[in-house]
């Protein structure tokens, strides 16, 4: 403030101060008048009208989906317009296609793209996974044997487990068992020794059901001149 070190408030201003005071207080009423513009720098409209051309000259307005200012309504509330005509405008009636009736019988074809050919889908890319499991040896008939302590049950195990093989075969066949319970536990050992004989003389035995009937040469049972009986073929 002006001298605002030595003059109190109250205090008449001297004729030194008085002069700029009254200048400063005619300040402020100019104050009133002034006016700062929004913008700086110089409107051009036709700037705008050039990059608009530049645009409509390299592309079609329908790739950037352009709306003309007479099917935009959004364009109403950007710009002054009347009170009384506003009603009348799209921006409260809407666009004039929407009050026409459209014919919904009419049909479009409209071809369809192959998604093969189609370079915008991805491709479905299939891959295979080959995993190799380590097998484990089948145990064979004759090593189950060792698990019966006695012969007795060993048979009665096999023969059991054979009658109901024989059952839901003849269920299926339609042919009935007619052995007896003796027949059938003769047959089971029979069985038995024949998986054991398999086990332990394979190849003597394919060389007996060969053609010449013969064992090999290097056989351990050739000097026992084994060979094999109806029962064991049949």
């Amino acid at each position: 403030m002006i001298g605002s070190s030595v003059v109190n408030w109250d205090d008449i201003l001297s004729d030194s101060y008085l002069e700029q005071w009254e200048a400063w207080v005619t300040s402020l009423k100019g104050l009133e008048t002034l006016r700062i513009p929004r913008m700086y720098t110089t409107v051009s409209f036709c700037h705008s009208n050039f990059a608009i051309s530049r645009i409509r000259a390299s592309s079609d307005p329908g790739q950037w989906r352009y709306v003309s200012s007479e099917m935009n309504p959004a364009d109403i509330a950007t710009r002054s317009v009347q009170a009384a005509t506003l009603r009348n405008t799209t921006w409260f009636r809407g666009p004039s296609f929407l009050l026409q009736e459209i014919d919904l019988t009419s049909k479009t074809d409209h071809n369809l793209v192959d998604p093969e050919l189609d370079r915008e889908v991805r491709p479905e890319i299939k891959t295979l996974k080959t995993t190799s499991v380590e097998s484990k040896p089948l145990e064979s008939v004759s090593s189950r044997f060792d698990r019966y302590s006695e012969w007795r049950k060993l048979v009665s195990a096999i023969n059991c487990l054979r009658s109901k093989i024989k059952h839901y075969k003849s269920v299926k066949t339609l042919k009935s068992n007619t052995m007896n319970v003796v027949e059938q536990l003769l047959e089971t050992e029979r069985f038995i020794v024949k998986e054991v004989q398999k086990e332990g003389f394979q190849e003597d035995i394919d060389s007996l059901m060969g053609c010449n009937k013969r064992l090999p040469r290097n056989s351990s049972l050739l000097p026992l001149n084994p060979f094999l009986d109806s029962k064991w073929t049949s």
